[in-house]
């Protein structure tokens, strides 16, 4: 009868090692999902501010204070103001933001950031 030892080790090895894989995929894909997520909600917090201000009088739209306090509120949820907040109507604000981390097992790969990014726009209109 042959020696039959270790048969199973390099199956065990490769097998780890996919099993590595996957889960440095699904950590660092769940955190950049989680900052998608704080970015879009950077992002709506920021539109829904501005449009505020957009509609502060009806007949005059403060197009600097709704820009002023769109950037406030992107800076209050911790992302960064993709330039530039547009207004591509009197009474409409256009806000993109992203959301830049550190990844945990991308790095190994030359990977230094993920980037998650969003966008919002929010009108202001008349009831009637």
């Amino acid at each position: 009868m042959r020696c039959e030892k270790g048969q199973i080790l390099p199956f065990v090895v490769i097998a780890l090692t996919v099993l590595i894989i996957m889960v440095a995929l699904v950590i660092d894909g769940a955190m950049i999902m989680s900052h998608r997520r704080s970015a879009q909600a950077a992002a709506d917090a920021a539109a829904l501010a501005g449009a505020e201000f957009l509609c502060s009088g009806l007949d005059t739209y403060n197009i600097a204070a709704a820009e002023a306090e769109a950037r406030n509120y992107v800076t209050l949820n911790n992302a960064a103001v993709v330039e530039p907040i547009s207004f591509p109507d009197a009474n409409t604000i256009h806000v993109e933001t992203s959301y830049e981390s550190v990844p945990f097992f991308s790095r190994i790969f030359n990977q230094t950031s993920l980037t998650a990014s969003a966008m919002a726009e929010a009108r202001c209109s008349p009831a009637s």
